[in-house]
């Protein structure tokens, strides 16, 4: 761990080491030992690999600092790395592809391209369904937007007097991202 971050490392690690320090030695001796010592993959297409993954997925910016931090010391050069975003923006999507380009402080990409697409449903609810309806929802609306390419927000709303009416304004970046959230 210290050849890749070229730091020495607390024993056990601050936070979870602290109160958990058989998972700090499971980590150090499987991850950082077992795994990082076979000699499959360099320790470079480990962290090219490990960047990889991570750039893919959300809400790990702070992993992804750490590795890319990493991947600098095993040699992986800015311009590499760029290109790791532009894979990620082909293949997986622009917003992740921007959380890459973020943390190197390089320009993102819009978004939003010309075939943008606002829908708003408009839905009534049966009474006695509306408090479970509303709930899966919530929870509908926030995993579409932090897992499904393109599917840049959705608000649902309901009118005060009548709250079985429910509005729902979706925002997509293309129709293709529409379709696929269908």
């Amino acid at each position: 761990m210290e050849t890749l971050t070229k730091t020495p490392q607390s024993k056990p690690a601050p936070g979870f080491g602290a109160f958990a320090p058989r998972i700090d030695v499971f980590l150090k001796e499987h991850l950082f030992g077992d795994v990082f010592e076979s000699d499959v993959l360099t320790f470079q297409q480990r962290e090219l690999t490990t960047i990889s993954a991570l750039s893919a997925m959300t809400d790990v910016e702070p992993q992804l600092q750490s590795h890319l931090s990493m991947g600098k010391n095993t040699g992986l050069l800015e311009n590499q790395l760029v290109q790791v975003s532009d894979l990620i923006e082909k293949h997986i999507g622009k917003t992740q592809a921007n959380t890459l380009r973020t943390l190197l402080s390089k320009p993102t990409v819009r978004v939003i391209e010309k075939d943008m697409m606002v829908r708003i449903s408009e839905i009534e609810i049966v009474p006695e369904h509306l408090e479970e309806y509303k709930s899966i929802l919530k929870e509908e609306a926030a995993a579409s937007v932090k897992i499904e390419p393109g599917v840049i927000a959705i608000f649902p709303m309901y009118q005060k007097e009548t709250p079985t009416q429910i509005r729902i304004i979706e925002i997509y970046a293309n129709k293709g991202a529409y379709h696929s959230h269908l």
